[in-house]
């Protein structure tokens, strides 16, 4: 347990709750500033081999101007917990401020050691803490990374990198400030919430296929203000952003052999409902995506294909209480041959038409704008369908015969809306006692059964 010095190395052992251990170091200069203890280790590395804690809000680990790769080197087996997750009253929250201060510009390197160095094996947690670090950082392939709403940040204007073959870990909430950008970003199994801010490149994503097979990469809750790029999309890749927080275009570039994919998607969910609130069961919605002339089918890498030619087309249909399930729809693709607006928009607003259908209700098409962080939520407001005569659906499915237009117009409204594919106009309608088959051929008939192919209305009667 604790810290101990050999030339121009600290070695951490054991369990350490906090950085206290370090002022037993003569070498290392402690100033207490307020409630922050900050330790100054000068241009020395620190080896962690057991589990170490950095509380921002009453200590700072400071290195010096010249400080040697791998300042903070994470070996296999250890943890840095930088930060803390608090739980009191019944919730939780994050430690904030700044923990570890890496002011060196001499550790340009972005494929070997960094000067944060997570090896095989180890793990680092970043939990509300900020990281200033003016060098590369190398997360290895086997290590953990673990974030909650952490902050990486740079003061000096290069092309820093996080290089990292970690796919391991969950990361929720990652902030990276200044010209330091996410590279090599691997398939993840939790990656959410990541906001660079003014870095040249968000994050460059690398396919990592084996036998010509490849996952999909996910990010989620993604926001930029990238100077250049959002995204790089290097060798294949496989890139699809699930609820996207930046406003406006996605500016993306397609590196190496110029192949992989960007693919965009929002999840919403919608509830429906009649004009004094009351929820309505059995509606259903019809999303169709649009055709604006940029559908394209090309590899994205050897062997595999893309194909985003056809149209796609989302049904669901509302529970007891008006609501539908969670919705997931492609707002976006992009691939080497150029992007794909698939709304009815044709741009980064992706407005698509909602098209509804009740049986007591009259159909309706309404305009949404599927874009942002988090889960949408939709409510939307059907009007009574005046012309509707039994109010039970049942009842007008036990029909066999029409015996007048009353039940003719009811009939035909609930064979529409059990087969909905986004029609905008009954198939019949009615006048008074008139009915009104809008210009279809009409056989009425003793023998065949009522129904409608599309061109002709059959009635029995």
């Amino acid at each position: 347990m604790g810290f101990s010095l050999s030339g121009s190395t600290i070695t951490q052992s054991g369990t350490d709750n906090d950085l206290s251990g370090l002022a037993a170091i003569s070498a290392i200069d402690t100033i207490q500033n307020g409630n922050i203890t900050a330790y100054f280790v000068g241009d020395r590395k620190i080896e962690f081999f057991g589990t170490c804690t950095i509380d921002p809000r009453s200590e700072r680990l400071v290195y010096g101007a010249n400080s040697l790769q791998n300042s903070v080197d994470i070996k296999s087996g250890a943890t840095l917990a930088v930060g803390k997750i608090i739980t009191e009253n019944g919730g939780s929250y994050e430690t904030r401020g700044t923990a570890i201060e890496i002011p060196s510009i001499s550790l340009a390197t972005c494929c070997s050691d960094g000067a944060l160095t997570v090896r095989n094996g180890g793990t680092l947690s970043i939990f509300g803490a900020t990281i200033l670090v003016n060098a590369c950082i190398f997360w290895s392939a086997g290590c953990t990374i673990n974030t909650k709403n952490a902050v990486i940040t740079t003061n000096v204007a290069r092309n820093w990198r996080i290089r990292t073959s970690s796919t391991s870990g969950v990361i929720d909430g990652l902030t990276l400030i200044g010209q330091i950008e996410l590279d090599q970003f691997r398939v993840h199994p939790s990656f959410s919430g990541f906001n660079p801010i003014g870095s040249r490149t968000a994050t460059q994503t690398v396919s990592t296929a084996s036998g010509g097979q490849d996952q999909p990469y996910f990010l989620r809750d993604f926001d930029s203000t990238s100077t250049q790029n959002d995204l790089s999309i290097w060798r294949g890749a496989d890139l699809r952003a699930i609820n996207v927080k930046k406003v406006g275009d996605i500016l993306y570039s397609l590196d190496g052999d110029t192949t992989g994919s960007l693919q965009v998607f929002k999840e919403f969910k919608l509830r429906v409902s009649d004009a004094n609130g009351i929820a309505i069961p059995d509606t259903k919605y019809y999303i169709k995506d649009t055709d604006n002339g940029n559908r394209f089918s090309a590899p994205i890498r050897s062997g595999i294909d893309l194909n985003m030619l056809n149209d796609r087309v989302y049904e669901s249909t509302t529970d007891e209480n008006g609501d539908f399930p969670l919705s997931t729809i492609l707002t976006i693709s992009g691939h080497r041959n150029g992007t794909d607006f698939r709304s009815a928009s044709n741009d980064s607003s992706s407005i698509f038409n909602i098209a509804l259908a009740s049986y007591r209700h009259n159909l309706s098409t309404n305009q949404a704008s599927l874009t942002g962080g988090g889960v949408l939520d939709l409510s939307l407001v059907m009007i009574d369908d005046n012309l509707i005569s039994e109010s039970e659906s049942a009842i007008v499915a036990a029909y066999t015969t029409l015996s007048n237009t009353l039940q003719a117009y009811d009939f035909f409204k609930k064979l529409l809306v059990d087969n909905y594919s986004g029609e905008q106009q009954t198939i019949v309608t009615r006048v008074g006692s008139q009915l009104d088959c809008r210009g279809y051929d009409v056989i009425v008939s003793d023998t065949q059964a009522s129904g409608f192919d599309g061109s002709t209305v059959v009635i029995n009667k």
